[in-house]
């Protein structure tokens, strides 16, 4: 049944008049006559009938009609007979089978495209929130470290009365010490500073000290006197830099 009918363009159901003419047992000079002979409007045929070709056995090219279920429809209502009212109802299946084949096929792949983009739209949703989490995550540890900061330089004002008080030396981490004295430096910049201060700290041979600091586990501390320097060292070599 379905060599009765094929796909064309546009997932459209078609056949041509070289089948009709034997599936109806008839000669296709006469089918091709019969379809020139319709009457049908222009609009009609212009949107049912296309003249097409095809090669035959001997290789040579001869004309023949592609047609939709309408022009098949139109076309044999005049062919009569036992035989063709069999034949109209096996075309007639055939083209119902392939047209719902073909809404079947086309229904699956909107609802997989439909199912893909469903997915796309929930995954940038996903990401845009992870974004924003992570934003307001980083903002939150900000304003924590900042707070850290502050706090820390407050506790280190106090020992440093202590310290005095007492006559002791001043020790500081780097952060502290410059938290201390309103000087704004990355941890970075601390990090180098610390391990200049901790090398010249034994070249002196002044023992360094710890404090526990619940971001970074132990701090070594170094005499503000040490600090102050290899601070005054470490901008003297960015300044140099910079020239």
């Amino acid at each position: 049944m379905n060599d009765l009918v094929f796909k064309g363009q546009n997932d459209q159901v078609l056949t041509n008049s070289l089948i009709v003419a034997k599936v109806f047992n008839k000669e296709h000079s006469k089918v091709l006559r019969d379809i020139t002979n319709l009457k049908c409007s222009k609009e009609f045929r212009e949107a049912n009938f296309g003249l097409s070709s095809y090669v035959s056995e001997q290789n040579k090219e001869f004309p023949m009609y592609v047609m939709t279920k309408d022009g098949f429809t139109f076309l044999v209502m005049g062919y009569t007979g036992q035989k063709s009212a069999e034949f109209k109802e096996s075309y007639i299946a055939a083209f119902n089978k392939m047209e719902a084949e073909l809404k079947s096929q086309q229904a699956k792949q909107l609802t997989a495209a439909e199912s893909l983009l469903q997915s796309v739209q929930l995954l940038v949703a996903h990401e845009r929130q992870i974004s924003l989490l992570e934003h307001q995550q980083k903002n939150m540890q900000g304003a924590i470290n900042t707070l850290y900061d502050e706090v820390y330089g407050m506790k280190f004002q106090t020992d440093l009365m202590r310290q005095k008080l007492n006559n002791e030396i001043e020790r500081y981490t780097v952060i502290g010490y410059c938290s201390l004295h309103k000087i704004d430096i990355t941890r970075k910049e601390a990090a180098i500073i610390g391990g200049a201060c901790a090398r010249m700290c034994k070249k002196e041979n002044i023992p360094t000290e710890s404090i526990a600091d619940p971001r970074f586990g132990k701090v070594n501390t170094y005499p503000s006197e040490i600090i102050a320097k290899c601070y005054e060292e470490r901008q003297k070599k960015l300044l140099e830099q910079t020239v």
